[in-house]
């Protein structure tokens, strides 16, 4: 038998194996059959032999969700990886049904052609310790080659918390089209939740560059400043031992918590409350929750501790065993009910108590309902014990509640799959009290913002201060009070609290005025009805006065009472510190990175949202969303509604705009981002100073919250999110969100995300919601014609809003009537233009409004429309970039217009 029929017979072999896997349990699917996968579909993948002859199978398994076999292959060149260089193929009944990602041409990029290192592991090792300020502390032991591979594993040594492993890739640079041979150094410092991946020439042994896997998210301004409180003791959790099989998952646990789906007390329905066996949200016999939450299938825990995660104090900040929130019963009936007081400091020990049986409950809750929409162990989720069912395992959450190595931030590190992610949560700067003392009919804390200009005015120094109100008037006339001039009724301010409109002049101004007629605080009224108060911003430490600005209605009312001179009286005082571990909002978008991060390019590899134009802000912020809206009480028409994250742990009311740049909303006018707004707002920036994925996030979780409110438009609300299976338009956006991310390629950009939803709904739904997926996307900038450019710059991008060729929006796939529109083809000619623009709407026959918006998203001017034709005028309008916003029944189109 010659060389070549014993190759073909083997991949014969192969491919009957890994057809009749195609039927078999998630875990049956072997990297072998995948191999055989891959071959046979070689032609139709586009693969060349010698494409063949340079891959591995990193991941691979079986979906659950859509039945597919998931297959991502590791680009090798000369036995090394080829860092990110991973294809995504699924594949069913044998045949290729997706593929992202194309193998490089590593032979003209490689700076080596013998694929031979110069620089030994070892070293390598000692130079990327060195560049992370770690003692080595004496000579390399020797190391373990891992299955095979270029890749050696030297243990934890004395300054990792993980195995330290030193491994020979390819690394790519885009902008030198140079392929550097590197060893990756994989290394977690002690005492740090930073997860290193540090990049070491192999011919000359400097350091390249370094990633770190530890998302480190931006709740308000970092402020690192050490320890916070004590550590309660470095004991491990209580724990009770047996070998009944039924113990392991017999008994029941009550837990006070913020309820499921409240995003925090704040919200509404969010009254801490106690929960009595909350994994039975899942359903009865779902695998989500077979061992219920405090137990691994081994132990029975009487803390907060199980399969899914262990939720512990970390005051230290050390990331070892703090302690957990004890049960008040044993095993097996649990009780976790301390009732916390947030008037009160949350280091104290019923609410530390509290904030800990809160941070357990919410990851349980995430890993539950993530499990229902995919991510399970074949995927790579989070469990100690992954029951015979794939994956690694033991690979639990540290979930480290008020953590003492930061403050006013939350981040998630998450290692390969069979490694430890770690969530870490802070504690936030107490927010300023404000309070209405007299009159009575008044009284009560409102909502006020203090001022950011000042570092000498601090009312956490300064406070309290209690006095009575008195308006600035600028002049005799006593009709202008905005404090841009000396105090006419200076003597009145005296030892008084001023009251001064917003407007005309800075903050600085006003507040230093006031000062100077000696005023011992300042209120500032905001001059926008409706606007949440905002941060005073400039610089002047001279000023000593403590600041706050409140809001238009609040000041109007003060004003009233003064006017009718009655007595209004106020307090300004420091508040308490507020606890990430209290936010349910926070704790879901820290997960979510665990999910997106595993789910890219497969659960083995974990770097694949490393690039600039990654979304992984955006996925959490999202999943976030999802995750605490109460579907129950929600209806199809909430979508333009304004959705803040993270009013809670800023200490603003559930109307503040919370830590993003727009509240999240199907509205183009209450939330303007556009894939344009890349490239052309100053927000957004590659500089490695200045840029910032949450932005960038922003404007991708708002292009999926408007899809999931359009599908949703279509076919409902399911009431239970549990229910992955429900057809309604929550659950089916989610389910589109989550099986994207496995069908996505590695290093994805806008337009890959897209089209990994695009590929979605054909794998899971025959492309029935195509349509709505593509007008959702094309209105915000990402139709048909748009391009991301370099994955790697996010200023390169080309916006596009029209729809792919033939595709209407009424479509026979969308059952719902609600869904349908009679829109057809929209252009706007001519564009750029001036004066006059002519919309036209092919085949409309019923009425339409459109709207004019400018980039801010202010509605300028609104037309109706009749027919397919519609001959604008338009007002004098500045040069720039505006949109034309067309509504209907049940849906909205946006257009770019250019105005020259």
């Amino acid at each position: 038998m010659n060389l070549k029929t014993l190759r073909l017979k083997m991949v014969i072999a192969l491919f009957v194996g890994c057809v009749a896997a195609d039927g078999l349990s998630a875990q049956e699917l072997t990297g072998q059959s995948a191999a055989a996968l891959v071959r046979t579909n070689a032609s139709s993948l586009g693969l060349s032999k010698n494409d063949l002859g340079n891959m591995r199978i990193s991941s691979a398994y079986i979906d659950k969700t859509s039945g597919a076999s998931l297959v991502y292959v590791q680009q090798t060149y000369k036995g090394a990886d080829v860092f990110n260089a991973i294809q995504t193929y699924a594949f069913k009944n044998g045949k290729m049904i997706s593929a992202t990602g194309q193998p490089l041409q590593i032979a003209d990029m490689a700076n080596s052609k013998t694929g031979k290192a110069a620089i030994t592991p070892a070293n390598a090792v000692s130079t990327a310790a060195a560049n992370l300020r770690l003692a080595v502390g004496g000579s390399l032991a020797a190391a373990k080659q891992i299955n095979g591979l270029q890749q050696f594993d030297f243990g934890k040594l004395a300054f990792s918390s993980v195995n330290v492993k030193s491994k020979l890739i390819w690394l790519t640079d885009e902008t030198t089209n140079q392929a550097l041979l590197s060893w990756q150094v994989e290394i977690q410092p002690k005492g740090s939740a930073d997860y290193w991946l540090v990049n070491v020439d192999a011919l000359k042994g400097n350091v390249i560059s370094k990633i770190n896997l530890n998302v480190v998210c931006d709740w308000t301004h970092p402020n690192n400043n050490g320890q916070i409180g004590t550590h309660i003791n470095t004991t491990d959790y209580s724990a009770v031992a047996t070998t009944d099989a039924d113990a392991l998952i017999a008994g029941s646990a009550k837990y006070r918590v913020v309820p499921f789906p409240a995003e925090s007390p704040n919200h509404p329905g969010g009254a801490p409350v106690v929960k009595t066996n909350p994994w039975t949200l899942a359903g009865a016999g779902n695998n989500a929750a077979t061992l219920n939450w405090n137990s691994d299938g081994t132990t029975n825990f009487d803390s907060s501790r199980g399969n899914n995660v262990i939720a512990q104090e970390d005051h230290n900040g050390n990331n070892g065993f703090g302690q957990g929130a004890l049960s008040s019963t044993p095993v097996p009936n649990l009780t976790f009910t301390a009732a916390p007081n947030f008037g009160t400091a949350p280091t104290t020990p019923v609410n530390l108590r509290f904030a800990l049986t809160n941070l357990f409950y919410w990851n349980n809750i995430m890993h539950d309902v993530s499990y229902q929409y995919g991510f399970d162990e074949v995927s790579g989720n989070f469990q100690a014990n992954n029951l015979g069912r794939g994956g690694a395992g033991n690979d639990y959450v540290f979930a480290d509640g008020q953590d003492g190595s930061g403050t006013n931030n939350a981040n998630f590190s998450t290692p390969s799959d069979g490694g430890n992610p770690r969530m870490q949560m802070f504690l936030f700067d107490a927010v300023p009290n404000f309070t209405v003392n007299k009159p009575t009919a008044f009284a009560g804390k409102k909502t006020a913002v203090e001022s950011a200009f000042s570092t000498a005015n601090k009312i956490v120094d300064k406070g309290p201060i209690t006095g009575p109100v008195v308006l600035y008037n600028n002049d005799a006339s006593g009709t202008t009070h905005d404090g841009c001039v000396t105090a006419f009724n200076a003597s009145a301010l005296v030892g008084k609290i001023a009251l001064v409109d917003r407007g005309t002049c800075s903050f600085t101004v006003k507040a230093l005025n006031a000062q100077n007629a000696g005023a011992k605080g300042v209120i500032v009224a905001d001059n926008v009805p409706g606007e949440y108060p905002i941060i005073m911003g400039g610089t002047d430490n001279t000023i000593t006065v403590p600041s706050v600005m409140i809001s238009f209605e609040t000041g109007d009312s003060m004003k009233q009472y003064l006017a009718a001179h009655t007595v209004v009286t106020t307090t300004m005082k420091k508040g308490v510190q507020l606890d990430g571990d209290d936010d349910a909002g926070v704790m879901c978008h820290e997960y979510t990175h665990g999910i997106s991060n595993r789910l890219t390019g497969g659960p083995n590899n974990v770097s694949c949202l490393q690039n600039k134009e990654q979304m992984g802000e955006g996925w959490s912020d999202y999943m976030a969303l999802m995750t605490t809206t109460n579907w129950k009480t929600a209806t199809v028409n909430d979508g333009p509604n304004k959705r803040p994250i993270g009013t809670y742990v800023l200490g603003q009311g559930t109307d503040g705009p919370g830590i993003r740049v727009y509240p999240y909303s199907s509205d183009l006018s209450v939330n303007p981002w556009t894939y344009d707004s890349l490239k052309l707002s100053s927000k957004f920036s590659n500089s490695l100073q200045t840029y910032d994925p949450h932005i960038v996030g922003e404007v991708w979780c708002n292009m999926l919250w408007t899809m999931t409110w359009n599908i949703i438009q279509a076919k409902g609300i399911n009431k239970n999110i549990y229910n992955a299976a429900g057809n309604k338009g929550n659950d089916i956006a989610l389910r589109l969100m989550v099986e994207g991310l496995k069908l996505q390629k590695c290093s994805p950009g806008f337009v890959d995300g897209r089209n990994g939803i695009l590929k979605a709904d054909t794998v899971l739904f025959g492309g029935q919601y195509s349509a709505i997926i593509w007008q959702t996307f094309a209105s915000r900038g990402l139709g048909y014609n748009a391009n991301e450019g370099s994955n790697n710059n996010i200023k390169d991008g080309t916006a596009d809003y029209s729809l792919p060729p033939g595709l209407f929006a009424e479509t026979s796939q969308v059952q719902d009537a609600t869904a349908k529109t009679a829109t057809g083809i929209i252009t706007i000619a001519p564009n750029p233009a001036s004066t006059n623009v002519t919309l036209t709407v092919s085949g409309n026959k019923k009425a339409l409004s459109v709207a004019l918006v400018n980039a801010s998203g202010q509605q300028i001017k609104t037309f109706s429309m009749n027919g397919e034709r519609l001959d604008m005028s338009l007002p004098k309008l500045a040069s720039g970039m505006y949109y034309v916003r067309i509504s209907g029944e049940g849906f909205t189109e946006t257009r770019k217009l250019v105005i020259q």
